[in-house]
């Protein structure tokens, strides 16, 4: 949940940039020139693991848990499931997003719209992560699991960025190459 916690309470700071990146796609397209574009970052990406659950589910220990508990387990983890196929596919299009950064050059309008498809998924899926929060942390309380999942090995707690990149205007300096 920390990971999930984290992703969506970046979901601002994605939402900006990529207003500014639209507005240098939609400047492109009129002058058919991408301008030069300095680093843009990107929103988190996590692993998303199920491996436990499909390790219970193999053992057939979830059928020892009462049945409350293991319907919303089993929820949470459907719900976690389409999380991480949103980061998959929101990294995807920012990879492509990442082709305009460089010292500016003529672009075509298949491209244009290539940039454009690719701000739209990752529109799309920035805001799965802060829509979803909120559900499974209801599934959990909802199924007498508390608030949150314990964390299993407090010595290998999951790494959280703090938005220290995504948040800070795109950088002024356009590498020389793309």
């Amino acid at each position: 949940m920390a990971i999930l916690n984290d992703r969506a309470s970046e979901q601002a700071c994605v939402t900006r940039r990529l207003d500014e990146v639209r507005a240098i796609i939609t400047q492109a397209s009129k002058s058919e020139h991408l301008p030069p574009v300095g680093h843009i970052g990107s929103a988190d990406g996590y692993t998303w693991s199920s491996s436990v659950w499909e390790s219970q589910l193999a053992a057939q220990t979830i059928t020892h848990f009462p049945a409350d508990q293991a319907a919303a387990l089993s929820r949470v983890y459907h719900l976690l499931a389409s999380v991480g196929d949103a980061n998959n596919e929101e990294r995807k299009a920012w990879l492509t997003l990442q082709t305009m950064v460089g010292p500016g050059r003529p672009i075509d309008p298949a491209s244009i719209t290539q940039l454009i498809e690719a701000d739209d998924t990752a529109r799309a899926a920035n805001s799965v992560f802060a829509f979803e929060e909120p559900v499974i942390r209801r599934i959990l309380m909802n199924g007498g699991l508390g608030r949150d999942f314990p964390q299993v090995d407090s010595h290998n707690a999951p790494i959280l960025s703090g938005h220290w990149f995504i948040c800070r205007p795109i950088g002024n300096q356009a590498p020389n190459t793309y």
